[in-house]
């Protein structure tokens, strides 16, 4: 799946931030799995609001 040019940095970052579990903040929360959400959805909030909030503008 592609991203529109306009937003394609934020949504890289917001995956980015998920795939490296929070960028390292969530590690222990998500080796386990208890509290892996709670903790990405707090580490990744700005990433993610960033992404919610880019135009793809061409």
């Amino acid at each position: 799946m592609e991203s529109c040019p306009g937003a394609a940095a934020e949504v890289s970052e917001a995956l980015r931030c998920q795939f490296t579990a929070g960028r390292g903040a969530c590690e222990e929360a998500c080796a386990d799995g208890d509290g892996c959400d709670a903790c990405l959805a707090q580490a990744c909030a700005a990433d993610v609001a960033a992404c919610e909030a880019a135009a793809c503008g061409e």
